[in-house]
């Protein structure tokens, strides 16, 4: 299992609290046990912790370093847990980044949709292959669209955009309102989804889990040997209902 599952992008407003709390809460349901630490300025992430009600899975809320601790003591899984998602902030970058990539296992890059949040984001995933601990520890990296239409000129161009910027796509998400439904509660989406539609994209969380988390978090001369390091290996498509023609294909499996 990849552990320290880092959410993390420069630009600010890709939905980075989103993938946060439904990655936190999918893996929560499996029985496992999560920390969500919330390096956040506006504490988003631990807001939604206090919205939700005791009776669904427990997730253990962590904060960034403060000034009586280190940021690698703070980082540290807490006992008796599984699994520490952490929700990134914005201001994560540059030599920020250096300690809590030392510590991932897997880094999450939310991306949103717009020409703006492409150009950003793709000068932020240069920062981060030109990182010294992604490289030498070979972290496995990914990124998730988040709030896509369907649209179908719109999903065919930025389909194209996406598999430009040469690192594996780990999720598709739309622009749905049950996620704002859903965070409201404190809860995540599979939480919460009720009808078809709803479900569809709950399953679709299940699948990011299934081929990104709950694998095993290699070794890197290993990863190098199965060609795995970073994300790149042999990928198959995702089958997914909602997907159209444009889009299909474009979220991997590592």
């Amino acid at each position: 299992m990849r552990s320290r599952v880092l959410v993390v992008n420069g630009k600010g407003g890709c939905g980075k609290t989103t993938v946060a709390t439904n990655l936190a809460s999918t893996i929560a349901n499996r029985g496992q046990r999560v920390a969500l630490m919330d390096y956040e300025r506006e504490a988003c992430a631990s807001t939604w912790l206090g919205w939700r009600g005791h009776h669904f899975p427990s997730i253990t809320r962590t904060q960034g370093a403060s000034m009586y601790e280190t940021t690698a003591f703070s980082l540290r899984i807490p006992p008796g847990h599984d699994c520490m998602v952490i929700d990134g902030s914005s201001g994560l970058v540059g030599s920020d980044l250096d300690l809590p990539l030392q510590q991932a296992d897997l880094v999450l890059v939310p991306l949103m949709p717009s020409p703006f949040d492409l150009e950003a984001t793709a000068r932020f995933l240069a920062e981060l292959r030109s990182n010294r601990s992604v490289r030498r520890r070979r972290v496995a990296i990914a990124v998730i669209v988040m709030r896509l239409s369907e649209c179908e000129d719109t999903v065919a161009r930025f389909a194209e955009s996406v598999r430009k910027l040469a690192i594996p796509c780990a999720a598709v998400f739309r622009d749905h309102p049950v996620y704002n439904a859903a965070a409201a509660k404190g809860l995540g989406i599979s939480e919460v989804a009720g009808n078809e539609d709803e479900r569809v994209e709950a399953a679709a969380w299940e699948r990011l889990v299934d081929d990104w988390v709950m694998v095993p978090s290699e070794p890197p001369e290993k990863a190098l040997a199965n060609g795995t390091a970073n994300g790149h290996a042999e990928v198959r498509p995702q089958a997914r209902k909602l997907e159209l023609e444009p889009m299909s294909g474009l979220a991997r499996r590592p």
